[in-house]
């Protein structure tokens, strides 16, 4: 019986479709910067002229080769909103890098899209205009993983200041070290990063698998959100970051480290 034949040969499928644009994606991501923001995530109705701080941290790192100026403006913008004092409805707490900040004004959307979200940022501490959550736990250690990959090539951003919610003014290396101080924060007896949310109205889950299905057990009931839960994607970033943050802070000051 002769076997058939399969064709193994890599394919290029762009050079064969005419609806496939390559610099497409390149001509969104201009659209889609910020000047002074870096990148925002979407120019769908739902998220446009938005900054989700997990995304544009991704984003950024991924992007830095290319052009790294969009690194520096993304860790700026993201120090300016990092967490300051305790607040239970947007659950910001010290040294926490935001999960969304949402200006009314500059979103474009339908009345049928507004209503609903403005009526949120009410309950997540916000305002009619605007509001910021912080309902995320791997925006922060994706933070500090910028940072540290931004000051190989440029180690002067960690003294660069950034003036933050409070009025305060701020250096990133001391929001470096705010961030890893609230990962630390979290860590319980079991050696986990572990944190439970405070408003019951806000996310599901605080990572990027946010939806109500996000993470479920294998008999299909769902998470209990009521006590502290350990994501295990969580823990890699912390890690990372917690030692990435060390070496770079150690190589900015090596004498205070020694």
């Amino acid at each position: 019986m002769t076997k058939p034949h399969i064709d193994t040969s890599p394919q290029s499928p762009s050079l064969e479709r005419p609806d496939i644009n390559p610099s497409s994606a390149i001509e969104t991501l201009k659209r889609l910067r910020v000047p002074g923001e870096g990148l925002h995530t979407s120019e769908g109705e739902h998220f446009n002229n938005t900054l989700f701080a997990r995304d544009s941290a991704i984003a950024a790192r991924e992007l830095i080769e290319r052009d790294p100026s969009i690194a520096h403006e993304a860790i700026l913008m993201l120090a300016s909103h990092q967490g300051t004092t305790i607040r239970e409805r947007s659950d910001e707490e010290p040294g926490r890098i935001h999960h969304e900040n949402r200006d009314f004004s500059k979103w474009e959307a339908g009345i049928s899209q507004r209503t609903p979200l403005i009526a949120a940022s009410l309950i997540w501490g916000g305002t009619t205009k605007e509001f910021t959550s912080y309902f995320s736990m791997d925006s922060t250690p994706l933070y500090t993983l910028l940072v540290a990959d931004y000051a190989q090539q440029a180690p002067g951003i960690l003294h660069e200041e950034v003036v933050q919610n409070d009025g305060a003014s701020i250096s990133i290396a001391e929001s470096v070290t705010a961030a890893a101080d609230w990962m630390m924060g979290h860590k319980t007896d079991r050696g986990l990063i572990e944190i439970a949310r405070h408003n019951k109205y806000g996310l599901t889950h605080q990572t990027w698998k946010d939806s109500l299905t996000g993470y479920i057990h294998e008999n299909g009931d769902s998470l209990n959100l009521s006590h502290p839960i350990a994501y295990l994607e969580v823990q890699a970033l912390t890690v990372d970051g917690l030692l990435r943050t060390a070496d770079t802070l150690e190589a900015d000051n090596p004498e205070k480290s020694a």
